[in-house]
C-alpha cells in the first residue's frame, strides 16, 4: 500500500487483512500523513515500511500472480526515561550574576518510521547550544546563561513542560527558576534559509501574538 493513504489502513484490517506493507513514498510526507498511521488504542495489526524500490519490486511480482514473501523485522521497542540536563555558566558582574538567560535546545528526535528519524538535522539546536556553552565558558557574560538540553520534544514538548513546571511554578523556583529573566529555545533546520523567531510554539494553540520572520 502507498504509504500516502492516509488512515485507509484501517480499512483493510476490518476486511480482515493481518498486517500492511507501506510503500516509501515520492513526494515529501507531511506530519499528518504520518500520524494517520498509528491509533490511540491497542490494536495488532503490524505496520512496516520498504523502500520505493523493493515496493515497486513487489508490486511488479504481484502483476505476474500471487506473491508469497517472508518479511522479517527486528524492530524493538523499549520504555526509556527522558531526562533534561542544565548546566550553567556564572555571570562576572556581583550585581547581576544572580539573573541568568536560559537557552534551551531538545536532544531527541522523532519519526513514524524509526530508523528514519532525522536525528542529524534536529541535532543542529542542541550542537549549537553546546559550541555557545563552549564558548561563554572562556568568555562569560556579566549574567549567568543557564543551558537547558531538554528530552520528550515530540512526546507533547513533556521535557520542555516539565523544565516549565519545576523551575517557574515547583519546588526549584526558589533555587534557580526565579533567576531567569529571559528564554530562548533554538529550533533549526537545513530546509530553509530564513531566521524566524516567533513568540510561541503551536503546542498550546500555535504562534498567537506573531513574531519575526527574516
Amino acid at each position: 500500500m502507498e504509504f500516502n493513504s492516509r488512515d485507509r489502513w484501517i480499512n483493510l484490517a476490518m476486511l480482515g487483512a493481518k498486517a500492511v506493507i507501506f510503500i516509501e513514498p515520492n513526494v515529501p510526507v507531511g506530519s499528518y500523513e504520518a500520524e494517520t498511521k498509528f491509533l490511540k488504542i491497542p490494536l495488532y495489526f503490524p505496520r512496516l515500511y520498504i523502500s520505493r524500490s523493493d515496493g515497486e519490486y513487489l508490486l511488479s511480482l504481484l502483476e505476474k500472480g500471487e506473491v508469497i514473501v517472508s518479511i522479517k523485522s527486528n524492530m524493538q521497542y523499549e520504555r526509556r526515561e527522558g531526562k533534561n540536563i542544565i548546566g550553567f555558566v556564572y555571570g562576572t558582574d556581583p550585581d547581576y550574576r544572580n539573573e541568568a538567560i536560559a537557552v534551551l535546545a531538545h536532544y531527541d528526535s522523532y519519526s513514524i518510521v524509526p530508523s528514519l528519524a532525522p536525528g542529524a538535522k534536529e541535532a543542529l539546536g542542541v550542537s549549537v547550544l553546546l559550541d555557545l556553552a563552549r564558548f561563554l565558558s572562556k568568555h562569560p557574560t556579566k549574567r549567568s546563561v543557564m543551558f537547558v538540553a531538554l528530552s520528550g520534544h515530540n512526546q507533547f514538548v513533556e521535557g520542555a513542560r516539565w523544565f516549565a513546571e519545576e523551575y517557574f511554578y515547583g519546588e526549584h523556583w526558589w533555587t534557580m527558576g526565579k533567576m531567569v529573566k529571559l528564554a530562548i529555545s533554538l529550533d533549526f533546520s537545513t530546509e530553509s534559509d530564513t531566521l524566524g523567531i516567533p513568540i510561541a510554539g503551536w503546542t498550546y494553540g500555535g504562534p498567537g501574538g506573531g513574531g519575526k520572520v527574516f
